[in-house]
């Protein structure tokens, strides 16, 4: 069995920078889903708004039931933005075949975010959907958290991350 600490949060929250740093410190290595899903398929979404959801979470299962780290941060959603702008929540049941074992769920001041996407990005999404997204998003990882009966950490984007450090070895 792998474990897997999920790592979420909405596009721009900060979750790479968070899983970067986090791996430097204690060791452990991360993976965002995106990429999972891009090398274990031909399908590349070119935006933020992706068309084929359910797809994409089957090939991430297979991705990481073939990665070869037994124990790993991964970077993802419980949220997605579909090409109409609506927002997706991400079906139960592929966490709980993924089976994480930790949840370190990031959040943003959603105007910083907005700013965080058109500087990365070129372009940005409407602030009034970062708001609902990320609503959304922390909703569903603390219900997957209680749901699952795994524990949950809620870090705000550019805090310090030793209390956080703390968490990940005590928990």
């Amino acid at each position: 069995m792998k474990n897997i600490i999920f790592v979420s949060g909405i596009h721009g929250s900060g979750k790479g920078t968070l899983c970067a740093q986090l791996s430097s410190i204690t060791g452990i290595s991360n993976h965002s889903c995106s990429q999972i899903i891009k090398d274990n398929s031909n399908y590349v979404e070119h935006s933020k708004f992706v068309s084929k959801a359910e797809e994409n979470q089957t090939i991430l299962l297979h991705g990481i039931s073939n990665l070869k780290d037994t124990s790993f941060l991964l970077d993802g959603h419980f949220c997605l933005l579909a090409k109409d702008h609506s927002i997706i929540e991400i079906d139960d049941t592929i966490f709980i075949k993924m089976s994480p074992t930790k949840i370190i769920h990031v959040v943003c001041n959603e105007k910083i975010i907005e700013k965080r996407l058109k500087d990365r990005d070129g372009n940005s999404i409407d602030l009034s959907i970062l708001k609902e997204m990320q609503h959304k998003e922390t909703v569903k990882a603390k219900e997957l958290a209680c749901k699952l009966g795994i524990p949950i950490y809620e870090y705000n984007s550019g805090d310090h991350i030793s209390d956080l450090t703390d968490w990940l070895k005590n928990s």
